[in-house]
């Protein structure tokens, strides 16, 4: 089981002023080094391969900017590797018990204990957890714990990767002609677990994808007493379904850094008669889920953040939910919304659930509502903002297919814009229920051509690409894809109403305006917004700030410019271990680095 890290409150990103947005920049004396020649690729490295000690964009809101150890090429497969055990305390399969010296594991991320403290030293106390560094065999298997503020100990498990610390990509001569084959997706994957849970019966969900998140979701659904298993192998997952009952009567659910898991699952238990916490790394303590535990509230269980932070960890008791009508803040995250209305079918009363707010990701929201319908639950809008939901209906059992991940797909459909050439992308069919297949109309716009054949779809990339505006509001998990594009386009790129990209596994706002400086870059900001104007891309090893879309997407500006690395490329399993692998199917070279030998 692993996790990533989690993202802060939206009010506490105020606009930044200059001197504030300056303070971002892991290099602030690089202005004095901008008549450095861009063709000295390794005097750039040298300098920014000290990316360890270098700021980081969210740096007064994390607990550490945490680097794991990444992934080597297993069984032919980058990105992850299998670990025996079973729940909490996952044995580590690291490298004959290497720690990477004075690195340790908290959560599930290495971070360094002296760099812990330094950058943060009240975190621990802030977040509400203790950091165990004694919890740690000599065996080399290990299990740290967060405290609870009731004084017990929760094991989170810890994972291990072998490989580089950094990648290369090899910039590419000619242009593609390719099939990528993107994994199932994970927003289709998660949902389908808590979907098929709530079925009386069995379900088999097919071409479903094996990372991080999804891991979160297995162990903490059998936590709760449910009969799931997973074959990475054969991409399928089976779970035997109990209607609205949760068989554990108290349970303890560690997230990780899935924000899905975290806000599903908080829902589910609300159908329960026991006792429920969720919890997760330090990050997922700043990650709020007030508005989900308020509406929960309404419904008729109990609710409440246990810190009093209006963020996890979240106990709910008292239930099960009966349903009635809520109001739900819908600005902050669509998962709130979708948590809510797929356990809203097998309540007894129903739930009319009136959105306030400006509604953030609908298309999440309707993907959420149509995966419902598919699986035989009936719900339906009225007006704008409210979903009224018939209680007392039944999940369908069965066998639910899922599609590739659109978002995952983006990467593909953007290397051919940046390269020319075509990609192929098979099992994104017309009626997709996926809203960051819209990536494909921006495609379009900056001049690339889509075309559909059965369920496959194929971009051919323009000889040239053009700057566009775009608003972002309903696809802003593909926002940092179109942010990699925008250094070859002919003209500024300004990509607007992307407040919720704040509150992501990272600050991907200011991590998109930072990495892309680093690169040479003329990059403005707002509190929802950012502009790149085209400058000669330096090279540089780029951050990633534990989070998967920073690797993917800015891996994709060296397929044309060199020079450029990727610190930390393991974050990437989160939600596409394979993803470098598949990089390499297209025939790109991915050169492996490892930093304490260079």
């Amino acid at each position: 089981m692993r996790g990533r890290a989690a993202a802060a409150h939206a009010d506490e990103y105020p606009p930044r002023d200059a001197a504030s947005r300056r303070s971002l920049d892991p290099y602030p004396d690089r202005d004095a080094n901008r008549d450095r020649d861009a063709g000295a690729v390794a005097d750039a490295h040298a300098d920014a391969d000290r990316y360890a000690g270098a700021a980081d964009p969210n740096r007064d809101r994390r607990t550490a900017n945490p680097r794991r150890p990444t992934p080597g090429r297993h069984g032919g497969r980058l990105g992850r590797e299998r670990y025996s055990g079973t729940g909490h305390g996952i044995r580590r399969a690291n490298r004959g018990g290497d720690t990477h010296g004075d690195r340790r594991a908290i959560g599930d991320r290495d971070v360094d204990r002296h760099s812990l403290r330094d950058a943060h030293p009240d975190a621990d106390a802030d977040a509400g957890a203790q950091f165990h560094p004694d919890a740690h065999s000599d065996s080399g298997s290990h299990a740290d714990t967060l405290a609870h503020t009731d004084g017990s100990a929760v094991a989170v498990p810890t994972i291990g990767l072998a490989m580089a610390d950094v990648v290369e990509i090899i910039p590419l001569d000619r242009p593609l002609d390719a099939v990528a084959r993107v994994p199932g997706s994970k927003s289709m994957t998660n949902r389908a677990l808590i979907l098929a849970a709530l079925v009386d019966g069995p379900v088999t969900i097919a071409h479903a994808l094996t990372s991080d998140d999804t891991d979160r979701m297995v162990d903490c659904l059998q936590r709760l007493g449910f009969d799931v298993s997973s074959d990475s192998a054969t991409e399928t997952m089976s779970v035997v379904g109990l209607g609205r009952r949760i068989p554990a009567a108290r349970a303890d659910l560690m997230v990780g850094a899935s924000g899905t898991c975290a806000r599903f699952l908080t829902a589910l238990v609300g159908l329960g008669s026991g006792v429920y916490t969720i919890d997760g790394v330090p990050r997922m303590r700043e990650r709020p889920i007030e508005p989900l535990l308020a509406a929960i509230r309404d419904l008729g269980a109990r609710a409440t953040s246990v810190n009093g932070t209006g963020c996890p960890p979240a106990r709910v008791s008292g239930g099960p939910m009966r349903g009635g009508e809520a109001t739900m803040d819908a600005s902050i995250s669509s998962q709130f919304v979708s948590a809510l209305l797929m356990v809203a079918p097998v309540t007894e009363r129903g739930v009319t659930l009136r959105l306030t707010g400006a509604i953030v990701s609908r298309p999440y929201i309707d993907m959420t509502l149509r995966q419902m319908g598919r699986a035989g639950a009936t719900a339906e809008w009225r007006g704008e903002s409210e979903i009224v939901v018939p209680g007392g209906q039944r999940y369908r059992a069965g066998s639910w297919e899922m599609e590739s991940d659109a978002s995952n797909a983006s990467y593909f459909f953007a290397a051919a814009a940046i390269l020319g050439g075509t990609v192929r992308v098979p099992a994104l069919p017309a009626d997709s229920i996926q809203g960051d297949l819209r990536f494909l109309e921006v495609l379009e716009r900056i001049g690339a051509v889509v075309t559909r054949e059965g369920d496959t779809v194929t971009v051919r990339g323009p000889t040239e690409l053009r700057g566009i505006d775009v608003d972002a509001n309903a696809f802003p998990d593909v926002a940092q894809t179109i942010a990699a594009i925008a250094p070859f386009a002919s003209g500024p790129t300004t990509v607007r109403n992307v407040a919720s990209m704040r509150v992501k596994e990272t600050d991907r706002v200011a991590a998109v305006v930072a990495e892309l400086r680093r690169l040479g870059q003329d990059v403005e900001e707002g509190p929802d917004w950012f502009r790149v104007s085209p400058r000669p891309i330096r090279p540089a090893t780029i951050k990633t700030y534990d989070d998967h879309r920073m690797a993917m997407a800015f891996s994709l500006i060296g397929l044309r410019a060199p020079g450029v690395r990727i610190a930390d490329p393991g974050c990437v399993a989160k939600t596409f271990p394979g993803y470098f692998d598949a990089l390499r199917s297209l025939g790109v070279t991915v050169r492996e680095l490892d930093t304490a030998r260079t």
